[in-house]
């Protein structure tokens, strides 16, 4: 199309005008991405999350009870509820009250998923195979074919107003490469 058929339509069309521009900035934005938040789940915004070069899993070892567990208290206790209550599972259904680490170990390690049943929560010794670490690291989105309804959830922490920060996800990651004990 010539520059001059463009000028005609966007004066025959005046909405044309208004909606080519934001059609081409939504490809342009459609094209990057990153693993992050939300939704989507289209193969270009869905990107695995890469644990960095170098990073030893195996060291320091990890405590389940004061390491592990101050995190999910501090995002995902009762007063972070809300985030689920649309969901299948209410985290206060998946880890309880969040006061009892042997109970929220059991909730988790071992448990499949609610969203992607060929996938538990936890797997010991494999964080790549463990939707807990597939949700907060954001890649979720990779497997919205095999979820149900054909998405896998939002990232979480949900809304992304408090993301958990690299070095605690990988307190969690160290402690599910470490076996999850």
């Amino acid at each position: 199309m010539t520059r001059t058929q463009a000028q005609g339509l966007i004066r025959a069309f005046p909405l044309f005008a208004v909606l080519l521009p934001a059609a081409v900035l939504a490809a342009c934005s459609e094209s990057g991405g990153g693993g992050g938040g939300g939704g989507g789940g289209e193969g270009a915004q869905c990107k695995p999350y890469v644990v960095p070069s170098g990073t030893d899993l195996t060291k320091p070892t990890v405590s389940f009870n004061s390491q592990v567990v101050p995190i999910f208290q501090r995002y995902c206790s009762s007063n972070q509820a809300e985030c689920h209550q649309a969901q299948e599972k209410p985290v206060l259904g998946l880890l309880g009250d969040g006061s009892d680490p042997a109970e929220i170990k059991t909730r988790l390690v071992n448990v499949p998923s609610s969203r992607l049943p060929r996938m538990p929560y936890v797997t010991p010794g494999d964080p790549e195979n463990s939707f807990l670490m597939r949700t907060m690291d954001g890649d979720q989105c990779m497997f919205n074919d095999e979820c149900r309804s054909g998405f896998c959830g939002d990232r979480m922490p949900f809304g992304e107003t408090q993301l958990i920060s690299v070095q605690e996800r990988d307190i969690i990651r160290r402690w599910i490469a470490q076996g999850a004990k």
